[in-house]
């Protein structure tokens, strides 16, 4: 191999290293699910916001389990309908099968935090483990403090896409 013929492997060589380490390793990204959830099982302590046991009703949800992908530690759950959102927030871990205090807040015509304490677990969550590859979950749980009144307790369920 001539001289030419050399230079020109190495710089193709070192053009790919350059493109390789230019663009790193395979792109992380925030995993989310998202879906229909329904809203019913209400506590008889509902009626101080106006839910009557026994009602229904369907609500967007958007869900972002901790440690997958670039998400980070926190359990994050946010409900949707119309024009109001709440959501909730697990600082750190998992919601399981006993509840856990979490951060909670809506927004309607303005954002503020519920004064109420609010508690939250998973009674549903299917696959029990969530990988950045999970295509679906099936979530279940309650609610301690919906809706920012203290003695209102709420059960949800649906399945979320990956978005």
């Amino acid at each position: 191999m001539g001289a030419n013929s050399r230079v020109a492997v190495l710089a193709s060589a070192a053009g790919l290293l350059a493109s390789a380490v230019i663009a790193g390793p395979a792109a992380s990204q925030t995993v989310e699910f998202r879906g229909d959830v329904t809203f019913s099982g209400f506590s008889a302590g509902c009626a101080a916001v106006d839910i009557k046991p026994g009602s229904k009703f369907k609500m967007r949800a958007r869900f972002r389990p901790p440690s997958v992908g670039d998400n980070d530690g926190s359990t994050r759950i946010a409900f949707f309908v119309d024009y109001y959102g709440a959501s909730y927030k697990l600082d750190k871990g998992t919601l399981g099968s006993q509840f856990k205090p979490v951060f909670a807040g809506a927004t309607g015509s303005t954002t503020f935090y519920f004064e109420a304490k609010t508690f939250m677990r998973f009674t549903k969550l299917a696959p029990s483990s969530i990988s950045a590859t999970t295509k679906k979950v099936s979530i279940g749980g309650e609610i301690k403090g919906f809706e920012d009144a203290a003695g209102c307790i709420a059960k949800f369920a649906g399945t979320l896409q990956k978005y």
